[in-house]
């Protein structure tokens, strides 16, 4: 559920919130990022909330790691309504916010939580992978996991996203050009029109039931339709999914 700020929120009650979360103590910093979540109804905080918490997810050392994992919640708490997803009413606001973390496979901005993923991956790479925010890099997978209902037309060009869970993800038209995809699971996700050129593709772990109708490029559609993968429209396959029993447990 969209947790609502409260009636009549202030520009002050924002700055109080972002003071928590950017205080020396990680336990504040925690608590800071529970609080910035509820703002996300504002649509003139938006822009300043994907920055401040895609920021959160770098914070280093393991005291921080209940911090990173808390920002990666928050940031999925902007889209976690049935509405939020394809066809329902909050689609443009997921659009709008979606790009803002994530950029677009159709301009090729690149997003902030992106941006981070891209960052850390270079200065650090992490051969294993995790959604557990043991590292930041592991945070910044969580965070683009936790926001599953609607990554359409994400900019995931040049990410490290080994072993990450997308199962049911919305990925439509999706760009995962030159990404490291080792152990990733795509299970009964939408990947209609998503590109896969030069990433490690045949290191994703599970893709069945997933819809790769019009992926690139068509050694991964044919690769991924082998291993279960199926091919229709998006429309088709909103309709089919449900219906499908390993994509409701």
């Amino acid at each position: 559920m969209l947790k609502n700020a409260t009636p009549g929120t202030s520009r002050q009650s924002f700055d109080e919130a972002l003071s928590l979360a950017t205080s020396d103590s990680p336990n504040k910093r925690a608590a800071g990022a529970i609080r910035l979540s509820t703002f996300w109804t504002e649509p003139s905080f938006e822009r300043e909330l994907s920055a401040q918490l895609a920021s959160m997810l770098e914070l280093p050392g393991s005291d921080n790691r209940f911090v990173r994992c808390r920002a990666a919640e928050a940031i999925g708490d902007a889209m976690p309504e049935p509405s939020s997803m394809h066809g329902g009413s909050e689609e443009t606001r997921s659009e709008r916010i979606a790009g803002m973390l994530y950029g677009s496979s159709k301009t090729w901005s690149i997003g902030s939580v992106t941006q981070r993923n891209i960052e850390l991956k270079s200065a650090s790479p992490d051969p294993i992978g995790s959604n557990d925010c043991v590292s930041e890099l592991d945070a910044t997978r969580e965070a683009i996991r936790k926001a599953w209902r609607y990554l359409r037309r994400a900019n995931l060009n040049d990410t490290d996203l080994a072993r990450i869970r997308l199962y049911e993800a919305d990925l439509e038209g999706a760009s995962f050009l030159r990404a490291n995809l080792g152990g990733a699971t795509f299970e009964c996700s939408n990947l209609a029109e998503a590109q896969f050129d030069d990433s490690n593709w045949t290191g994703i772990q599970t893709i069945r039931s997933a819809n790769v109708h019009s992926a690139t490029p068509t050694t991964f559609h044919d690769w991924a339709i082998s291993r279960g993968a199926v091919d229709m429209t998006d429309d088709q396959w909103d309709t089919w999914r449900p219906h499908r029993a390993e994509c409701n447990d």
